[in-house]
């Protein structure tokens, strides 16, 4: 037997739940763009909107990456995996991590220059967003480490952002607070400015000093990181899920480098497949 719901009902059932993912998406940490370079066979892409790149529209909350086989989509997904082994047990072991094979499996074919990530990430929409940058390459001893790292912030009413931790090699400052502290590019300094000096250079400098209570933009922004959800599945576990208990939506990674069987509808699609990205991260099907 059927039940008609009132289209009164109906109308403010879609209202309210429009109005929850309204407030949500408003408080929830996202991460509008990324950059990559020299991972794997992604030389140089961009997706969203970056610090360099300010007119170009922020990822959305799903974004599809549709192409052939063996173009990357996987690498792309992975490249959020790594970031996140990188956290946890520093960037030599995560470049080992995952069947990854070591750095320089890694690093593009032929490339000169180090392995690169751009994040820009906005805490929620009321607030003004934060550029991460990361660069991993080897020293002298053939081992990989951090090269360089940068988190910086646009300030209100300012015209860019400033760098509120810069660390090359180990060295360098950080601002402690949470206000509008930072260094221009031209070196003028607002805020308490403290040198630092890290003793493990293959551990990211956001892991150590987000750790401490005076960085707390930085605490923030590791606290989100960490807050990543990683999973790597294929079609046959992802059948077996039809009994588990539902998981969050939110910061979801799925890879999976195996193809679906092409859909004989559309014979012009057999070589491709589907990357799938959920707010604010992203799925492989």
């Amino acid at each position: 037997m059927l039940y008609a719901i009132p289209c009164e009902r109906k109308r403010m059932a879609i209202r309210e739940y429009t109005w929850a993912n309204l407030r949500m998406e408003r408080n929830m940490g996202k991460i509008e763009g990324i950059k990559i370079q020299n991972y794997g066979v992604l030389k140089d892409i961009v997706l969203g909107k970056t610090r360099t790149n300010q007119r170009a529209r922020a990822l959305g909350n799903l974004v599809a990456v549709i192409g052939q086989s063996g173009n990357g989509k996987s690498t792309l997904a992975d490249a959020f995996g790594f970031i996140a082994d990188c956290l946890e047990v520093g960037v030599e072991a995560a470049c080992d991590a995952n069947n990854r094979g070591g750095f320089e499996r890694l690093i593009t074919q032929g490339a000169a220059e180090p392995i690169l990530f751009e994040l820009y990430y906005r805490e929620s929409s009321k607030t003004r967003p934060i550029t991460y940058e990361l660069e991993i390459d080897l020293d002298k001893t053939g081992r990989p480490y951090v090269k360089r790292e940068r988190l910086r912030q646009r300030v209100e009413k300012h015209g860019w952002p400033r760098t509120f931790m810069y660390l090359q090699e180990g060295a360098g400052y950080a601002f402690e607070g949470n206000d509008d502290g930072g260094q221009d590019d031209d070196g003028s300094i607002t805020g308490k400015k403290v040198e630092v000096q890290l003793s493990d250079i293959r551990r990211l400098g956001i892991v150590t000093l987000g750790a401490m209570k005076q960085y707390d933009r930085i605490e923030k922004f590791l606290n989100f990181l960490k807050s990543w959800y990683l999973c790597y599945f294929s079609p046959d576990a992802a059948r077996r899920l039809q009994n588990a208990n539902a998981l969050s939506p939110i910061s979801v990674i799925c890879s999976q480098p195996s193809v679906s069987p092409p859909d004989s509808r559309f014979p012009q699609r057999r070589n491709a497949s589907v990357s799938t990205f959920a707010a604010p991260f992203a799925c492989t099907t």
